[in-house]
């Protein structure tokens, strides 16, 4: 079952489980297109490098809201799928590295958001599959630039580091240990792939609250949570 939650909301959930109970909460949050709009890191990429090297059509904001994954963005755009291996690999040779993450920008609200939520006790931890070796720097700068505001606090960074791993199946083993780790009565967990999110409640305990954020991917998926719009806290 899915059903729609605002930002103000998570708050007031949280603030009342912290007031009415001795229970610890913990929030694990992925960045790309959860918190950190990657749009103007893709399209400096595309139009950059890849346009140039290969003759690809003007990259269309509009796509790029329909079709998270650069491969499905050229299939869509009918380029010749024998370029696709040497596109992609370049494509993430600039994509993944810490030079281009000040490209990113928090979604709207999502630094309002955090500033009331560091005032509650709560544990924090940040799940992403960026690789740690070519994006961890840049990562803790955006951190501490938009969340933070100087230093990282009561959170963990947690980033991937052996690349032999898809992304799910690293978020999966990551997840485990966060569980096994954190001592939590109440987990919330935020991420925009569905994929994951189903992941993510086979995980879980029920009690657990798993919440995608429609940002760039499709809203129909099937899991079992909450579905956060936006997060502006003007949106009850």
């Amino acid at each position: 079952m899915i059903r729609r939650i605002t930002s103000t909301k998570i708050l007031q959930k949280i603030n009342k489980i912290l007031k009415h109970s001795d229970s610890s909460v913990l929030l694990v949050f992925d960045l790309d297109d959860t918190i950190f709009d990657t749009f103007y890191r893709k399209y400096f990429v595309y139009e950059n490098v890849l346009r140039k090297k290969y003759r690809l059509p003007e990259f269309d904001p509009i796509f790029h809201k329909i079709h998270y994954g650069l491969k499905s963005l050229l299939e869509t755009r009918k380029i010749s799928c024998e370029d696709y291996p040497e596109i992609l690999t370049i494509y993430e040779d600039y994509f993944l590295t810490n030079e281009l993450l000040s490209l990113d920008r928090p979604f709207p609200g999502v630094c309002s958001f955090f500033e009331k939520l560091l005032k509650f006790k709560v544990q924090i931890v940040f799940l992403t599959a960026r690789p740690e070796r070519t994006m961890r720097t840049g990562t803790i700068l955006s951190l501490n630039k938009y969340i933070f505001k100087g230093k990282l606090k009561n959170s963990h960074l947690i980033m991937k580091n052996k690349l032999n791993f898809s992304d799910r199946e690293f978020k999966r083993l990551a997840l485990k240990r966060i569980i096994d780790q954190f001592s939590a009565d109440k987990i919330i967990i935020f991420d925009n792939e569905p994929e994951n999110c189903r992941i993510f409640n086979e995980l879980l305990p029920m009690e657990a609250r798993v919440i995608k954020f429609n940002s760039i991917q499709k809203s129909n998926c099937k899991f079992s949570g909450f579905v956060l719009e936006s997060w502006d806290l003007s949106t009850y």
